[in-house]
């Protein structure tokens, strides 16, 4: 076999050729199929994301209106445990710094200052959620222009 290739480089080069023109197809489709899949589980990813957040903030704002509900109490702390856990490390910073700032409260009165504190929170937690979000959107904008490069240029 080592005699052909070397006395007949032609013949090697179309064996060479068979054997890719048989393997490329499977491997340009479980490509095609991985991209596919990772898509999707990052669109399953930003709409799980946006769930939880909405809820987060929903539920920071009943217990903002009254902290001494339990019930309150604990599903601010269901949602925040899971908006921490998909959080970017700068979202984690902001619902983290908005989060201690609510536990301090001391009900039933509130001072300015302390209000004032809460507000900038909130205000740098829905910040940091909308661009945590729009980078989804970055991408997803990306992804499609690519996609009609692509089929531009086939």
């Amino acid at each position: 076999m080592k005699a052909l290739f070397l006395e007949n480089p032609t013949a090697a080069a179309a064996i060479i050729a068979a054997i890719a023109a048989i393997v490329a197809p499977t491997i340009a489709a479980h490509i095609t199929e991985r991209g596919k899949t990772n898509r999707k589980a990052l669109e399953l990813l930003f709409y799980e994301k946006i769930a939880v957040y909405k809820e987060f903030l929903h539920f920071s704002g009943k217990f903002f209106n009254n902290p001494l509900d339990i019930e309150s109490l604990n599903s601010l702390r269901s949602t925040m445990d899971r908006a921490l856990l998909l959080s970017t490390p700068k979202t984690y910073l902001a619902i983290n710094s908005f989060i201690s700032l609510l536990f301090e409260i001391q009900p039933p009165s509130y001072s300015c200052e302390q209000m004032e504190k809460i507000s900038a929170a909130h205000s740098a937690v829905i910040h940091a959620l909308r661009a945590e979000l729009s980078e989804y959107n970055v991408y997803k904008r990306r992804l499609h222009r690519l996609k009609l490069w692509i089929a531009e240029n086939k």
